[in-house]
């Protein structure tokens, strides 16, 4: 209990007292952190405990669902699937002619090739490029003035 005067001086009352009383003690950081460690598993089916460091205590960051690098690749399962098929990205058929993804795409647009179109998820569609089609494609680049840095 501590009592606090409203007013000094002759006006002064009684002093008003506040009754104030304080929760229990809050655990420390490392006490927190080595309270949630191995409480917490990965979200992947790894099994594997998600390591808690002290700036997970924080509202914003919050204990991580997945141990770093184990979130789902979705993307990277679509993409050799479709390896499996004989279809490659615009990166993986640019990188196996020789040239940026900006040229491929420049390709496209003058109709010299033409991707097949593939829905993953909820995403916009992925261009996806036959294998066959690439010899093709750079023969036309080289008889239109197209230099590879190959040659």
């Amino acid at each position: 209990m501590f009592p606090i005067l409203l007013l000094t001086g002759p006006e002064a009352h009684l002093p008003f007292v506040a009754d104030i009383s304080v929760g229990e003690p809050r655990e420390s950081l490392e006490e927190w952190v080595a309270d949630q460690q191995g409480k917490h598993i990965c979200g992947c089916g790894c099994g594997g405990a998600i390591e808690i460091k002290p700036q997970h205590r924080a509202p914003s960051k919050g204990i991580p669902k997945f141990i770093q690098g184990h979130h789902r690749m979705n993307m990277t399962a679509f993409v050799e699937a479709r390896n499996a098929e004989g279809l490659l990205t615009i990166s993986q058929a640019a990188a196996e002619i020789g040239c940026s993804q900006t040229t491929m795409r420049r390709a496209e647009q003058r109709g010299w090739v033409t991707p097949e179109r593939r829905a993953w998820g909820n995403r916009q569609p992925m261009r996806l490029y036959r294998r066959q089609d690439l010899p093709t494609v750079r023969a036309k680049m080289v008889e239109a003035g197209f230099r590879f840095p190959s040659q």
